[in-house]
């Protein structure tokens, strides 16, 4: 890839089917690259999406930006949102500016089959019965005149503070309060008020209302359809039909590291993975089951003997959509990428600031019938 030097523009890197996907998110465009030559097989633009958002005041604020990729479609967000084909034909966009931000989508479907398959006169009325979106209610930094704009065209902006300041960039594409997410045929958007389901032509499918407890942590993925989501006291499993079951909870007196149980939770198809400095733990993401608990080996202790109390040292914590953000007394920060990854019986954690530790299952607990 070439070099970006525009460090007011950071770019967001995705995968899927032999591609690698570039959304030069300050220049509005979508670069997709062969993943073993690098050759450039095609660019899109979408330059409403990089627009600066303004706020009331004329001052910016930091937005969420990246890029997603599932089963032949992309899905690119910044000052708004749109996916095009794994081809670079554009299916639907939607940015709060933009003048055909409005129900019915104008769909630019290309040889997308779905895009044939949808009734304007059905999405309309859709749209119509459903409710406005979190992203476009209870935000007192947007003009109020944004509300009534096409919800998927809202952008995600950080929490303030610490996210606001890195590089004085505008485009947040390390986290944030707010997670975008292709599955299937189904468009996700989670933030702190709730979670909404489109279908991936843009055509509202049903709302999870009201605050969920894990809706400003990691998406850690899908199970059966539904998105699986984890914060520092939580994790989740959220239906598509508006369900959201707890599968992991701990309490949190306060947000001081040396109090924190610092989950690193991945997934494995349906098998979940829960490591907390106390605890590990396999379970059934789908029925909640749990498959196996147990502590953590005696040998991590001779390999990092002060891994439990490495946060110590800092203030706080807080978590964002990609990781954690720590604190300490000298108003110096550190963000840490905290997820861990589960693969055929082997799970990848992290332990402590700068160590990771594969554990291996030694029989079929991680099996799901």
């Amino acid at each position: 890839m070439p070099r970006q030097d525009d460090q007011n523009a950071p770019g967001a890197i995705g995968a899927g089917n032999g591609r690698v996907f570039w959304w030069r998110v300050g220049e509005g465009v979508l670069d997709a690259y062969d993943l073993t030559d690098g050759r450039l097989e095609w660019s899109a633009d979408f330059p409403e999406l990089a627009r600066v958002p303004v706020t009331p005041s004329n001052s910016t604020v930091a937005v969420s930006a990246g890029v997603d990729y599932a089963e032949g479609r992309v899905l690119v967000w910044g000052n708004g949102n749109a996916v095009c084909t794994e081809r670079g034909e554009k299916v639907w966009k939607a940015a709060a500016r933009d003048s055909d931000a409005i129900m019915p989508l104008m769909l630019k479907g290309g040889d997308d089959p779905a895009a044939e398959k949808i009734d304007r006169v059905r999405a309309a009325m859709s749209w119509t019965l459903f409710p406005l979106l979190p992203q476009s209610v209870g935000r007192t930094n947007w003009p109020r005149g944004m509300a009534l704009s096409n919800p998927l065209g809202m952008a995600t902006p950080a929490f303030t503070g610490v996210y606001s300041q890195s590089r004085g960039s505008t485009w947040l594409t390390w986290g944030s309060e707010g997670v975008r997410a292709l599955n299937g045929d189904r468009f996700w958007m989670v933030d702190r008020s709730g979670v909404s389901v489109c279908h991936a032509m843009g055509i509202p499918l049903g709302s999870i209302e009201g605050r969920t407890n894990s809706a400003r942590g990691i998406e850690v993925g899908f199970a059966r359809g539904a998105m699986v989501m984890a914060s520092g006291s939580v994790v989740e499993r959220l239906d598509p039909d508006g369900e959201v079951e707890v599968l992991w909870s701990q309490n949190e007196s306060t947000n001081r590291p040396s109090s924190h149980p610092f989950p690193a939770v991945g997934l494995d198809g349906r098998v979940l993975g829960v490591a907390t400095r106390s605890m590990l733990r396999w379970q059934d993401a789908v029925t909640g089951t749990v498959l196996w608990e147990g502590e953590w080996p005696e040998e991590i202790e001779a390999w990092e003997p002060h891994w439990k109390t490495a946060f110590d040292e800092y203030q706080s914590v807080r978590w964002s959509s990609k990781g954690v953000w720590l604190l300490n007394d000298q108003r110096v920060s550190r963000a840490l990428d905290w997820r861990s990854v589960m693969v055929k019986g082997h799970w990848v954690v992290p332990i402590g600031p700068s160590a990771l530790v594969c554990l291996k299952s030694a029989d079929d607990r991680t099996k799901v019938k």
